[in-house]
Protein backbone atom coordinates (compact mmCIF):
# COMPACT_ATOMS: atom_id res chain seq x y z
CA UNK A 1 0.00 0.00 0.00
CA UNK A 2 1.08 3.32 -1.29
CA UNK A 3 2.25 5.66 2.40
CA UNK A 4 -0.14 8.19 0.24
CA UNK A 5 -2.88 6.06 0.70
CA UNK A 6 -1.64 5.13 4.15
CA UNK A 7 -1.78 8.92 5.14
CA UNK A 8 -5.69 9.12 3.83
CA UNK A 9 -6.56 6.11 5.67
CA UNK A 10 -4.81 7.46 8.97
CA UNK A 11 -6.74 11.01 8.52
CA UNK A 12 -10.33 9.89 7.85
CA UNK A 13 -10.30 6.81 11.12
CA UNK A 14 -8.84 10.11 13.23
CA UNK A 15 -12.23 12.50 11.59
CA UNK A 16 -14.16 9.02 12.24
CA UNK A 17 -13.03 9.25 15.94
CA UNK A 18 -13.65 12.49 16.34
CA UNK A 19 -16.96 12.14 15.13
CA UNK A 20 -17.54 9.50 17.12
CA UNK A 21 -16.11 11.26 20.39
CA UNK A 22 -18.56 14.57 19.63
CA UNK A 23 -21.36 11.99 19.00
CA UNK A 24 -21.12 10.60 22.87
CA UNK A 25 -20.43 13.77 24.41
CA UNK A 26 -23.42 15.40 22.43
CA UNK A 27 -25.33 12.28 23.76
CA UNK A 28 -24.00 12.77 26.83
CA UNK A 29 -25.10 16.32 27.23
CA UNK A 30 -28.87 15.09 26.02
CA UNK A 31 -28.97 12.18 28.74
CA UNK A 32 -27.42 13.43 31.80
CA UNK A 33 -24.26 11.68 32.93
CA UNK A 34 -23.93 8.38 33.95
CA UNK A 35 -22.28 8.07 37.33
CA UNK A 36 -21.42 4.40 38.67
CA UNK A 37 -20.35 4.24 42.14
CA UNK A 38 -17.04 2.53 43.19
CA UNK A 39 -17.28 0.54 45.76
CA UNK A 40 -15.78 -1.67 48.65
CA UNK A 41 -16.59 -4.11 51.00
CA UNK A 42 -15.71 -4.82 54.81
CA UNK A 43 -16.48 -7.87 56.58
CA UNK A 44 -18.29 -6.95 59.78
CA UNK A 45 -17.92 -10.20 61.72
CA UNK A 46 -16.37 -13.59 61.62
CA UNK A 47 -16.82 -15.44 58.47
CA UNK A 48 -19.24 -17.86 60.13
CA UNK A 49 -21.47 -15.12 61.45
CA UNK A 50 -23.25 -14.80 58.43
CA UNK A 51 -23.31 -10.89 58.91
CA UNK A 52 -23.56 -9.08 55.39
CA UNK A 53 -20.69 -6.50 54.73
CA UNK A 54 -20.05 -3.19 55.23
CA UNK A 55 -20.65 -1.63 51.88
CA UNK A 56 -18.71 1.99 51.47
CA UNK A 57 -18.99 3.69 48.12
CA UNK A 58 -15.72 5.66 47.93
CA UNK A 59 -15.77 7.48 44.28
CA UNK A 60 -18.12 7.51 41.49
CA UNK A 61 -17.35 6.97 37.74
CA UNK A 62 -18.34 9.35 35.19
CA UNK A 63 -18.46 6.84 32.20
CA UNK A 64 -19.24 9.77 29.79
CA UNK A 65 -15.83 11.03 30.23
CA UNK A 66 -14.23 8.01 30.02
CA UNK A 67 -15.47 7.06 26.66
CA UNK A 68 -14.71 10.51 24.93
CA UNK A 69 -11.23 9.89 26.18
CA UNK A 70 -11.32 6.07 25.07
CA UNK A 71 -12.02 7.56 21.76
CA UNK A 72 -9.75 10.93 21.85
CA UNK A 73 -6.62 8.68 22.04
CA UNK A 74 -6.97 6.80 18.82
CA UNK A 75 -7.79 10.17 17.10
CA UNK A 76 -4.49 11.76 18.42
CA UNK A 77 -2.27 8.52 17.51
CA UNK A 78 -3.99 8.85 13.56
CA UNK A 79 -3.22 12.37 13.63
CA UNK A 80 -0.04 11.95 14.71
CA UNK A 81 0.66 9.12 12.53
CA UNK A 82 -0.71 10.98 9.26
CA UNK A 83 1.54 14.04 10.05
CA UNK A 84 5.75 14.87 9.21
CA UNK A 85 5.98 13.86 13.12
CA UNK A 86 5.61 10.09 13.38
CA UNK A 87 4.32 9.33 9.41
CA UNK A 88 8.19 8.45 8.18
CA UNK A 89 8.52 5.95 11.29
CA UNK A 90 5.13 4.74 11.31
CA UNK A 91 5.67 3.77 7.58
CA UNK A 92 9.17 1.90 7.73
CA UNK A 93 7.39 0.25 11.20
CA UNK A 94 4.68 -0.92 8.86
CA UNK A 95 6.47 -1.82 5.58
CA UNK A 96 9.03 -4.27 8.03
CA UNK A 97 5.74 -5.55 9.28
CA UNK A 98 5.70 -4.09 13.09
CA UNK A 99 3.07 -1.77 14.09
CA UNK A 100 4.83 -0.42 17.58
CA UNK A 101 2.89 3.24 17.50
CA UNK A 102 -0.68 1.59 17.31
CA UNK A 103 0.88 -0.80 20.13
CA UNK A 104 1.87 1.98 22.43
CA UNK A 105 -1.75 3.65 22.03
CA UNK A 106 -3.64 0.41 22.60
CA UNK A 107 -1.50 0.30 26.11
CA UNK A 108 -2.83 3.56 26.49
CA UNK A 109 -6.81 3.39 25.48
CA UNK A 110 -7.30 -0.63 26.53
CA UNK A 111 -5.77 0.71 30.12
CA UNK A 112 -8.34 3.85 30.12
CA UNK A 113 -11.15 1.75 28.66
CA UNK A 114 -10.78 -0.87 31.51
CA UNK A 115 -10.87 1.55 34.55
CA UNK A 116 -12.97 4.45 33.20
Amino acid sequence: MAHVNLRMLNLVAGILHLAQAVAVVWTVNLSGRLLLPVTVEYPTGSPASGLPPERISVAAVDVGIGAVIVLLLPFVTHLLIASPILGARYRSAIEGQRNPIRWVEYAFSSRRSCCS
